[in-house]
């Protein structure tokens, strides 16, 4: 059994708090600051855990065919994410850093990814020291001038351009929502910058090793895409820092990682992943896309950081035969309820594949027509995804809101695409897509995010972002906000507050002035309410404050699925 200390599980301890509170009538907040770094996830210990491997056969089986068998008689009530602060929110840990979601970054920050800077220089020569030349992907791991070592991928030879932009474009999607991703970018070369290094080893997809030859690289670049000026394309991925030792899963904890106490499944970036995954086609999500690297930290040994990585497949992959390709994102490798339900109508249900058209080449299937967040499906089995409830999904669906125009066009510009068009079309399907998640996830848990306490001569304020109104979803002019105060133990209304709502989706409402006697009289529960008549009404944001005369902290906030008042 893994032995875990305690000063690591203030997330933990937190969300079971909360948990163990869900049958009383009121939920309180304690008056103590909002846990925005789990630190004690990246507290360091030795030894590091031993590297882990991971086949293609077993996860196949056990994702496609003996999971979905086990759950079929299998009641699974749904449990709440347990890594998430006061403020419904995830705080920074090894698993994720908090950066679109908390500040606005411009689009070359978004555009730049976790690369050094937006226009990376891999300076040449470079010096190829491994090779792959079997698999759907080749490639080398390269040395630049700089020492700097990367993996460089080609795109798959019956579609040029797609594998290389999308490593290029959705790394720095991920990156910017808060994952830690490698630094990817597309680059162009020539033939003569390329060297083979004396000890250059080429690894064949059983695992056998042979010295790298100039033959086996003119196979790989045999089948590389050339641009119109003869050119070389391919995708650089710059080494990630810390050591790597295998991908993680989806589910469970990992064994050896003292820090590793929140099953996997119950982690809400995680959860919220599948919201991501959706809008961007990423439907190869399994632990064969996924790295853990240990990364040293003084003295009293490391911690395990964990990765997302391979984007290949997203943005429209054609992989397979032409109607198993149509099929991505909407059903598994091995869809049990796609062939029953197929079987008992002798096929004449009508599927989102049946007459997809063919966009570009470069972007295969991916659309907005056929789109639906609800029916997303990745080929494999996902414990995070599986578990993943409506509060985790509109977690993601805030982050994806930040997103607008300009930060889709300069990630676009990452693809390095011969036809401009290409580039405008995917911007279009994004913008789409974008479009159909926030109507989903927007509309029925609030969509009010961002709370802040402003104070005046008039006394303190509560506002809020209406991210309904700030990422184009509705129109402020036909927008409504209400609001209802309660004060004290037990909870009293109060006189209703009036909501000013400013001309960029601010919503301020004034705080009641109390002068409590006691701490508890100074107690507010203010739910705030924002909708569109005839297109949504989301239930309210509840926020728990602690209030005294013109001062005011917030304490936490909910977001119910009712309009049902607290208490």
């Amino acid at each position: 059994m893994k032995k875990v200390a305690l000063r690591s599980l203030p997330l933990l301890a937190a969300a079971l708090a909360m948990s163990a509170c869900g049958g009383s009538s009121l939920r309180r907040f304690a008056a103590r600051p909002v846990i925005w770094d789990d630190d004690a996830d990246r507290r360091p210990f030795r030894p590091a855990p031993e590297e882990t491997h991971v086949t293609n056969s077993w996860p196949a089986m056990d994702s496609l065919l003996f999971r979905p068998l086990s759950r079929v008689w299998l009641f699974e009530p749904g449990t709440r994410s347990l890594n998430v602060n006061a403020l419904d929110e995830v705080p920074d840990s090894s698993w994720y850093e908090n950066r679109l979601s908390r500040r606005p970054m411009s689009p070359a920050e978004v555009a730049r990814g976790a690369c050094p800077e937006q226009d990376m220089d891999v300076r040449r020569p470079w010096r190829i020291v491994a090779g792959k030349v079997d698999g759907a992907t080749l490639g080398f791991q390269i040395e630049d001038a700089d020492e700097n070592r990367y993996v460089l991928k080609i795109d798959r030879a019956q579609q040029p351009e797609q594998a290389t932009a999308a490593d290029a474009v959705v790394s720095s999607i991920f990156h910017a929502a808060g994952y830690h991703v490698p630094c990817n970018r597309v680059v162009h070369f020539e033939r003569d910058e390329l060297v083979i290094a004396a000890d250059a080893t080429l690894s064949r997809a059983g695992g056998a090793e042979e010295p790298l030859t100039p033959e086996h690289v003119e196979r790989v670049l045999d089948a590389a895409h050339r641009a119109a000026d003869g050119r070389y394309r391919a995708a650089v991925s710059l080494f990630i820092d810390g050591r790597p030792i295998g991908p993680w899963d989806y589910r469970g904890t990992r064994e050896g990682d003292p820090n590793d106490v929140i099953p996997h499944e119950r982690r809400r970036e995680l959860r919220g992943m599948f919201v991501l995954a959706s809008w961007v086609g990423r439907w190869d999500a399994r632990p064969h896309n996924t790295l853990s690297a240990w990364v040293e930290r003084g003295s009293q040994g490391g911690y395990v950081r964990h990765y997302v990585i391979d984007f290949g497949e997203c943005l429209g992959l054609v992989e397979g035969n032409h109607r198993r390709a149509r099929r991505f994102g909407h059903s598994q490798w091995l869809d049990t309820q796609h062939v029953v339900e197929d079987a008992l109508t002798l096929g004449i249900v009508h599927r989102p594949w049946d007459d997809a058209p063919d966009g570009p080449e470069v972007l295969g299937n991916f659309d907005v027509e056929h789109f639906d967040p609800d029916e997303f499906r990745p080929d494999y089995w996902n414990g995070a995804f599986d578990a993943r409830s409506e509060a985790d999904s509109a977690w993601m669906a805030r982050i994806i809101a930040r997103f607008d125009r300009s930060h889709l066009e300069a990630v676009a510009r990452l693809g390095r695409y011969a036809d401009p068009a290409v580039e405008r079309e995917l911007v279009r399907v994004l913008e789409g897509r974008r479009a159909r998640i926030l109507e989903r996830y927007l509309t029925r848990l609030s969509p009010l995010a961002d709370p802040r306490i402003r104070s005046s001569a008039a006394g303190a304020e509560l506002c809020v972002t209406d991210l309904s109104i700030t990422s184009g979803l509705r129109d402020a002019a036909g927008r409504e906000h209400s609001a209802r105060a309660y004060a004290g133990e037990p909870l009293t209304p109060l006189a209703t507050p009036t909501v000013h709502p400013g001309s960029t989706g601010e919503l301020c409402v004034p705080l009641p002035a109390l002068s409590p006697s006691r701490p508890e009289d100074g107690y507010v529960v203010l739910d705030v309410t924002a909708r569109s008549p005839g297109q949504d009404h989301p239930a309210p944001l509840r926020l728990h404050l602690l209030v005294s005369g013109a001062q005011a902290q917030i304490l936490g906030l909910e977001r119910p699925e009712s309009h049902a008042p607290p208490g």
